[in-house]
């Protein structure tokens, strides 16, 4: 599903090794940046640096998701299936 980029976007990326392979890619167009970075900040714990889906509980992670799609941001994820967590450079290379 391709889309377009504007000029100098930030793309943030993350992957999951859980089962399939997953690489979720959102992109920030640069006048977005700033308040997309504050709304995150706003949604993860107080004290803590990032948000780590794997230690969270299931409400913790759809609050997380459901602020994360209220920001407007267009995400994209990928899934390649069937790969054991083995073949983690191919389905990089197949996301990519």
């Amino acid at each position: 599903m391709p889309f377009d980029l504007p000029r100098r976007s930030h793309v943030f990326v993350d992957e999951s090794k859980a089962g399939s392979y997953y690489l979720a890619a959102a992109v920030v167009p640069p006048s977005g940046v700033t308040a997309a970075r504050s709304a995150i900040k706003g949604l993860r714990h107080k004290g803590s640096s990032a948000v780590h889906f794997k230690s969270e509980r299931d409400a913790t992670r759809r609050s997380f998701l459901k602020g994360a799609a209220s920001t407007g941001v267009k995400t994209v994820v990928y899934i390649v299936d069937g790969q054991p967590v083995r073949y983690l450079q191919s389905g990089r290379r197949a996301c990519v």
